[in-house]
Protein backbone atom coordinates (compact mmCIF):
# COMPACT_ATOMS: atom_id res chain seq x y z
CA UNK A 1 0.00 0.00 0.00
CA UNK A 2 1.43 3.65 -1.07
CA UNK A 3 2.44 6.21 1.82
CA UNK A 4 0.08 8.45 2.83
CA UNK A 5 0.31 12.04 1.01
CA UNK A 6 0.70 13.53 4.05
CA UNK A 7 3.71 11.04 5.19
CA UNK A 8 5.36 11.57 1.85
CA UNK A 9 4.95 15.40 2.46
CA UNK A 10 6.59 15.31 5.41
CA UNK A 11 9.24 12.79 5.37
CA UNK A 12 10.71 15.46 2.65
CA UNK A 13 10.41 17.98 5.16
CA UNK A 14 12.14 15.88 7.59
CA UNK A 15 15.30 15.60 5.11
CA UNK A 16 15.53 18.61 4.28
CA UNK A 17 15.27 20.69 7.69
CA UNK A 18 16.33 24.48 8.30
CA UNK A 19 19.61 23.16 9.61
CA UNK A 20 20.18 22.13 6.52
CA UNK A 21 19.45 25.52 4.33
CA UNK A 22 20.71 27.42 7.64
CA UNK A 23 24.20 25.39 6.63
CA UNK A 24 24.21 27.11 3.92
CA UNK A 25 23.37 30.76 4.78
CA UNK A 26 26.01 30.63 6.95
CA UNK A 27 29.17 29.48 4.39
CA UNK A 28 27.88 31.89 2.03
CA UNK A 29 27.77 34.60 4.99
CA UNK A 30 31.27 33.79 6.51
CA UNK A 31 33.30 32.19 2.97
CA UNK A 32 31.57 32.27 -0.20
CA UNK A 33 30.90 36.14 -0.10
CA UNK A 34 34.79 37.14 0.96
CA UNK A 35 35.47 34.70 -2.11
CA UNK A 36 33.57 36.49 -4.38
CA UNK A 37 34.94 39.68 -3.14
CA UNK A 38 38.67 38.52 -3.56
CA UNK A 39 38.11 37.45 -6.90
CA UNK A 40 36.57 40.73 -8.28
CA UNK A 41 39.72 42.51 -6.75
CA UNK A 42 42.11 39.58 -8.91
CA UNK A 43 40.42 40.17 -11.85
CA UNK A 44 40.43 44.08 -11.38
CA UNK A 45 44.11 43.55 -10.85
CA UNK A 46 44.83 41.01 -13.60
CA UNK A 47 42.72 43.36 -15.98
CA UNK A 48 45.15 46.48 -15.61
CA UNK A 49 47.90 44.13 -16.47
CA UNK A 50 46.41 43.23 -19.55
CA UNK A 51 45.60 46.09 -20.87
CA UNK A 52 49.13 47.77 -20.16
CA UNK A 53 51.16 45.21 -21.81
CA UNK A 54 51.37 45.75 -25.44
CA UNK A 55 49.72 43.38 -27.97
CA UNK A 56 52.10 41.31 -30.71
CA UNK A 57 50.85 38.66 -33.34
CA UNK A 58 52.63 36.51 -30.81
CA UNK A 59 49.62 36.62 -28.40
CA UNK A 60 47.14 35.24 -30.95
CA UNK A 61 49.65 31.83 -30.80
CA UNK A 62 48.79 30.75 -27.50
CA UNK A 63 45.62 31.41 -25.05
CA UNK A 64 46.58 33.35 -21.69
CA UNK A 65 46.74 30.48 -19.23
CA UNK A 66 45.73 32.45 -16.45
CA UNK A 67 42.47 34.04 -18.31
CA UNK A 68 41.14 30.98 -18.87
CA UNK A 69 42.19 29.82 -15.63
CA UNK A 70 40.45 32.14 -13.53
CA UNK A 71 37.28 31.56 -15.51
CA UNK A 72 37.24 28.17 -14.70
CA UNK A 73 37.43 28.90 -11.31
CA UNK A 74 34.70 31.18 -11.34
CA UNK A 75 32.89 28.92 -13.27
CA UNK A 76 33.27 25.92 -10.46
CA UNK A 77 32.26 28.10 -7.72
CA UNK A 78 29.15 29.54 -9.56
CA UNK A 79 28.29 25.96 -10.15
CA UNK A 80 28.65 25.34 -6.10
CA UNK A 81 26.38 28.36 -5.19
CA UNK A 82 23.89 27.22 -8.27
CA UNK A 83 23.46 23.75 -5.75
CA UNK A 84 23.68 25.48 -3.11
CA UNK A 85 20.96 27.50 -4.18
CA UNK A 86 18.71 24.82 -4.75
CA UNK A 87 19.31 23.33 -1.36
CA UNK A 88 17.48 26.30 0.19
CA UNK A 89 14.46 26.09 -2.63
CA UNK A 90 13.86 22.44 -1.74
CA UNK A 91 14.25 23.48 2.27
CA UNK A 92 11.63 26.51 1.75
CA UNK A 93 9.57 24.63 -1.47
CA UNK A 94 8.80 21.75 0.45
CA UNK A 95 6.69 23.87 3.24
CA UNK A 96 4.44 25.46 1.36
CA UNK A 97 1.19 25.07 2.62
CA UNK A 98 -2.16 23.68 1.48
CA UNK A 99 -3.46 26.57 -0.44
CA UNK A 100 -6.24 28.62 1.79
CA UNK A 101 -8.62 31.86 0.87
CA UNK A 102 -6.93 33.47 4.37
CA UNK A 103 -3.63 34.14 6.31
CA UNK A 104 -1.15 33.62 3.39
CA UNK A 105 1.13 36.56 4.16
CA UNK A 106 3.90 33.38 5.28
CA UNK A 107 3.01 32.14 1.98
CA UNK A 108 4.05 35.21 0.25
CA UNK A 109 6.67 35.58 2.14
CA UNK A 110 7.73 31.77 1.14
CA UNK A 111 7.56 33.14 -3.04
CA UNK A 112 8.92 36.12 -2.52
CA UNK A 113 12.44 34.51 -1.33
CA UNK A 114 11.64 31.62 -4.14
CA UNK A 115 12.07 34.68 -7.00
CA UNK A 116 15.06 36.00 -5.04
CA UNK A 117 16.32 32.58 -5.77
CA UNK A 118 15.50 32.57 -9.05
CA UNK A 119 17.01 36.19 -9.72
CA UNK A 120 20.35 34.64 -8.15
CA UNK A 121 20.28 31.57 -10.25
CA UNK A 122 19.57 33.85 -13.46
CA UNK A 123 22.94 35.65 -12.67
CA UNK A 124 24.98 32.39 -11.90
CA UNK A 125 23.65 31.27 -15.43
CA UNK A 126 24.69 34.77 -17.04
CA UNK A 127 22.39 36.30 -19.69
CA UNK A 128 21.99 39.20 -21.92
CA UNK A 129 17.69 40.46 -20.74
CA UNK A 130 16.92 41.36 -17.40
CA UNK A 131 15.19 39.23 -14.50
CA UNK A 132 11.36 38.66 -14.89
CA UNK A 133 10.85 41.28 -11.83
CA UNK A 134 13.10 44.53 -13.91
CA UNK A 135 16.69 43.22 -12.09
CA UNK A 136 19.86 43.97 -14.06
CA UNK A 137 21.03 41.53 -16.67
CA UNK A 138 23.35 39.18 -15.26
CA UNK A 139 27.19 40.20 -16.17
CA UNK A 140 28.65 36.59 -17.30
CA UNK A 141 27.91 33.35 -15.83
CA UNK A 142 28.81 29.82 -15.86
CA UNK A 143 29.16 29.60 -19.57
CA UNK A 144 32.04 32.63 -20.08
CA UNK A 145 34.71 30.41 -20.66
CA UNK A 146 33.32 28.66 -23.55
CA UNK A 147 31.94 32.26 -24.50
CA UNK A 148 35.42 34.03 -24.34
CA UNK A 149 37.12 31.13 -26.41
CA UNK A 150 34.78 31.18 -28.78
CA UNK A 151 35.23 35.18 -29.18
CA UNK A 152 38.92 34.94 -28.71
CA UNK A 153 39.22 31.84 -31.46
CA UNK A 154 37.56 34.21 -34.30
CA UNK A 155 40.06 36.70 -33.70
CA UNK A 156 43.11 34.23 -33.75
CA UNK A 157 42.04 33.19 -36.70
CA UNK A 158 42.25 36.28 -38.26
CA UNK A 159 45.87 36.94 -36.68
CA UNK A 160 47.57 33.98 -37.59
CA UNK A 161 45.72 33.28 -40.80
CA UNK A 162 44.03 30.16 -41.96
CA UNK A 163 43.69 28.09 -45.52
CA UNK A 164 41.45 29.72 -47.95
CA UNK A 165 39.75 27.91 -50.59
CA UNK A 166 42.81 28.35 -53.23
CA UNK A 167 44.75 26.68 -50.01
CA UNK A 168 46.60 29.85 -49.22
CA UNK A 169 46.82 31.27 -46.13
CA UNK A 170 44.75 34.20 -45.51
CA UNK A 171 46.03 37.15 -42.86
CA UNK A 172 43.87 39.89 -41.90
CA UNK A 173 46.29 43.32 -42.46
CA UNK A 174 43.97 45.24 -40.07
CA UNK A 175 45.34 47.42 -37.45
CA UNK A 176 43.04 47.35 -35.02
CA UNK A 177 42.69 43.33 -35.11
CA UNK A 178 45.56 43.22 -32.11
CA UNK A 179 43.87 45.53 -30.30
CA UNK A 180 40.50 43.63 -30.12
CA UNK A 181 42.46 40.99 -28.95
CA UNK A 182 43.78 42.26 -26.05
CA UNK A 183 40.26 43.88 -25.69
CA UNK A 184 38.75 40.50 -25.92
CA UNK A 185 41.40 39.24 -22.88
CA UNK A 186 40.13 42.64 -20.82
CA UNK A 187 36.76 41.91 -21.33
CA UNK A 188 36.73 38.88 -20.00
CA UNK A 189 38.34 39.97 -16.46
CA UNK A 190 36.00 42.74 -16.65
CA UNK A 191 32.69 40.88 -16.83
CA UNK A 192 34.92 38.46 -14.01
CA UNK A 193 34.76 41.16 -11.56
CA UNK A 194 31.56 42.56 -12.43
CA UNK A 195 30.20 39.18 -12.89
CA UNK A 196 31.55 38.31 -8.62
CA UNK A 197 30.41 41.76 -7.50
CA UNK A 198 26.69 41.41 -8.80
CA UNK A 199 26.63 38.04 -7.53
CA UNK A 200 27.89 38.81 -3.81
CA UNK A 201 25.48 41.77 -3.50
CA UNK A 202 22.50 40.06 -4.66
CA UNK A 203 23.92 36.91 -1.86
CA UNK A 204 24.01 39.03 0.75
CA UNK A 205 20.70 40.31 -0.25
CA UNK A 206 19.50 37.16 0.23
CA UNK A 207 21.42 36.63 3.38
CA UNK A 208 19.92 39.53 5.08
CA UNK A 209 16.03 38.59 4.23
CA UNK A 210 16.33 34.92 5.29
CA UNK A 211 17.63 36.01 8.53
CA UNK A 212 14.81 38.17 9.35
CA UNK A 213 12.14 36.17 7.98
CA UNK A 214 13.23 32.12 8.51
CA UNK A 215 10.40 31.35 10.78
CA UNK A 216 7.76 32.37 8.27
CA UNK A 217 9.81 30.67 5.59
CA UNK A 218 9.59 26.94 7.93
CA UNK A 219 6.31 27.84 9.21
CA UNK A 220 4.09 30.02 7.18
CA UNK A 221 1.34 29.57 8.65
CA UNK A 222 1.19 28.29 11.80
CA UNK A 223 -1.20 25.93 13.29
CA UNK A 224 -1.73 24.75 16.63
CA UNK A 225 -3.92 21.84 15.16
CA UNK A 226 -0.91 20.85 12.86
CA UNK A 227 2.34 20.35 14.54
CA UNK A 228 4.33 19.32 11.72
CA UNK A 229 2.53 19.77 8.54
CA UNK A 230 1.21 23.67 8.40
Amino acid sequence: MPPKRGAMAQAIRDAYTEEVSFAVIEEWSSKVVTDLEARATNARHARQGVLSTPYTADAAEAVPVSVVASLREFQGQLHEIYRAAETIRTVIACRIPELKAEDNLGVEVQMAVLKMIDSLEGKLLGGSGADKDGGAPGVAGMYATREYLAARGSVEDKVLGKAGENGKETKSAAPSLLMELQQIDADALLKLELSATQISTQIRSFINIYALNWKKLIQPRPNPCEKNLS
